[in-house]
Formats: structure tokens, sequence, C-alpha cells
């Protein structure tokens, strides 16, 4: 958020915007809150403000309802839901845009992995799998979500214990460019959207989206959720340079093995066309070498 533009008011409990009824903020960053509400229709639901500079213009919020409206389209287990999106006219904050999803309760995968350490093989499976068949169906309805990362994988508990994967935050989703055409550029020349711990080369270089990005990214989330850090870590230009050029080190931890690391060259692969083609794919393959790591290692 840029330096200048003024802090952040937050809504006090018990306020209302259109028919939410704020209860309590839930997390706060650059670029809004998030506070869980109440709905007459809806119950409690999450309802994430948010105050960008972008948000203030006439096509940045036009840009923004598009977006929505587009992430409403894919419904799917492993995606949260989308309710509802609008706009913040309320005196005791800035103006601004609201979207509303589903409430969760857990954490998101790089909370969880900064607590409690790397992944094991069965739970590294299981996020793998149900993120796997989230970023299928985002893919399948023609779009890319351009911004997957750790903390928008959420792990979500349910009453009976039952961990579920939910992809978050569509906020830079965009139709896919996979075909190699350029789709009316949004975000000016020069600026890097997204984060660069998990960001494609192409993404680096404001070349064209499409699945290949995501799947790229989906390699970065799974050695992260295996080594308990990125492959590439330090400032963020050098981070960028090295998502352009630099191979991702072994992955040194206990599934290190041929297999895991010939895994992680492919998903991560600086040519879209090496990468696997789906996410299912990937899913699979992830599988395989991680089954051939621990017959090694149990044959020492």
């Amino acid at each position: 958020m840029s330096a200048n533009y003024p802090a952040i008011r937050a809504l006090d409990v018990g306020a209302q915007v259109d028919d939410y009824v704020i209860i309590e903020p839930i997390a706060r960053g650059g670029y809004g809150v998030l506070y869980r509400a109440e709905h007459p229709l809806h119950g409690e639901v999450a309802f994430k403000a948010i105050y960008d500079a972008v948000s203030q213009t006439v096509e940045g919020q036009r840009r923004f309802f598009d977006e929505a409206r587009l992430t409403g389209q894919v419904e799917h287990e492993n995606i949260v839901s989308f309710i509802d999106c609008g706009t913040i006219d309320h005196p005791e904050a800035l103006p601004g845009l609201y979207i509303v999803t589903e409430l969760l309760s857990g954490v998101d995968l790089q909370t969880y992995v900064e607590q409690k350490g790397p992944l094991d093989m069965h739970s590294m499976l299981l996020v793998s799998r149900q993120l796997a068949d989230a970023l299928d169906a985002i893919h399948d309805a023609g779009f890319v979500h351009r911004d997957l990362k750790p903390e928008n994988v959420f792990l979500d508990v349910d009453e009976h214990d039952v961990v579920r994967v939910k992809l978050l935050d569509f906020g830079l989703a965009r139709p896919s460019s996979s075909d190699g055409r350029r789709r009316r550029r949004h975000t000016p020349a020069g600026v890097i959207v997204g984060t660069p711990e998990f960001m494609a080369p192409e993404q680096v270089l404001n070349g064209p989206s499409g699945a290949a990005t995501d799947l790229y990214a989906f390699g970065l989330v799974i050695y992260y959720a295996l080594a308990g850090v990125p492959p590439f870590r330090g400032g963020q230009q050098d981070v960028l340079v090295a998502q352009v050029k630099t191979t991702p080190p072994p992955l040194a931890s206990r599934y290190g093995c041929a297999a895991v690391d010939a895994f992680i060259d492919k998903a991560l692969s600086k040519w879209p066309s090496q990468r696997f083609r789906r996410a299912g794919e990937l899913h699979e393959a992830l599988a395989q070498a991680l089954s051939q790591s621990k017959a090694a290692k149990s044959g020492r």
C-alpha cells in the first residue's frame, strides 16, 4: 500500500454495511481488514473490507466487481465459497470495497508450517490432492489464480475434525492467456503483482499467464510444505532473478531423493511447456515420488 495512503480505520463492532453486521475483526493487512460478520440469511460470514488505492477509482471498482463475479462462477468444495461483494459507504470507515465469503475455521498452510514444521507424507498428499482438484476446476473454467501461495491455502477443520483444503483470495485471478495471446493489461507496465517467493518466471517477466503459471506456484507450495522454506530466499530482487534463472536447490529434508528432486525440477521448470499439464497430473507424480523416497529410505 502506498505510504501516503490514509491509515485504515476499522469498523466498530455492531457497525452495519448493507445487510452485514460486524461482529469482530479477524485479521488486518496492508490493504484492509477481515471481519467476522452476521447476515440475516447467510448467518456468520467472512467480510473482507478492501481499502487499497485502486479501489478508490471508478476503473478499479469496475475491475473488482468483474473479478468477483468471475470468481463466483466456480463452485467447488476446495474453493472458498463466494457470497457477495459491494461498496463501503459508512461514516466509521474509509470508502472502499468489500467481498463476502464463507467463514472458515482453521489455519492457513503458512501458519501451520511455521507452527508445526514441514508436513509429513500423509498430510502432504492430502493437501496436494485437494489443492490439485481446486486448481483443475479453476483452469477448466478458463482462468488462472496467479497468487497461489501457502497463505492462500487454508486448512479448514469441521466439527468432526476433518481437514478440508480451501483455496482463497482470487484478487489477482484473470482469464487464462495460455493460448499465448495477451489480454488487456490491468497492471501497469513494470509493476510486479504477486509474492516473489511464489511467482512463476513468466509473471516476473510480465508475460502471459496460463494454467502453467499456477502449476509452477503449486510446485513452490509443495516445496515449502516439505522443506519448511521456499526454494528461493533473500531480498525481493534476488528472489525474482532466481525464479527466472536459478535451478531450485535439492530438497534438503527427510524426503530428499532422486525421484523427489526430479519431480521438483519438472514442476519448477522455467519453461511452461516443460511443466506438468494439469494439477491432477502433478499430484500423481508427487505421490509416486514420495512413495519412492519412502521405499528408498526404508531399504537403507
